[in-house]
């Protein structure tokens, strides 16, 4: 791969998770999946509902972005 970039980004009760992957000119597909994940008791971590995306392209550059809103605190 020739660039892979994810940012999440918080205001107040609401994410966006960002993914871009660039790949070389043989690259055919590419997969990506993002998961929301919230840090609970003794640093255990469960998904938030409705927190996992996932895509798939057949081609060499990839972009998806996800938003989340009404988050707990």
């Amino acid at each position: 791969m020739k660039k892979v970039i994810s940012l999440l980004s918080i205001s107040g009760t609401t994410v966006i998770c960002e993914s871009e992957v660039k790949g070389d000119s043989n690259v055919t597909k590419i997969a990506a999946e993002q998961t929301l994940r919230k840090q609970g008791l003794f640093l255990t971590w469960s998904k938030y509902d409705g927190t996992e995306w996932t895509k798939t392209v057949y081609t060499n550059s990839l972009a998806m972005s996800n938003t989340k809103t009404a988050l707990s605190s």
